[in-house]
């Protein structure tokens, strides 16, 4: 299979790369997508780690609602005499 590059400037880029790697103009291409994919499956976790924090706060609030507690309470759930979880 073929890929034609017909812009210039990311000729160069590519050409640039495979200079810097020592890698062939595919190798070069091959590896900057791999940075690339990585990068972008990387900011997609974080992405969906936050939209899941994100629903079990909201599901903490909802059943926290009415509810009061202070600061004290809190600590006497999560610490122990010591001071320790």
């Amino acid at each position: 299979m073929a890929i034609n590059i017909k812009d210039k400037e990311t000729d160069a880029k590519a050409r640039e790369l495979a200079k810097m790697t020592n890698k062939s103009i595919t190798q070069a291409i091959s590896y900057a997508l791999d940075l690339a994919l990585s990068s972008i499956k990387k900011e997609n976790a974080i992405e969906e780690k936050y939209k899941l924090v994100s629903e079990i706060c909201n599901r903490f609030k909802v059943h926290m609602k009415g509810r009061k507690m202070t600061s004290t309470d809190h600590a006497e759930i999560l610490y122990d005499e010591m001071g320790l979880p």
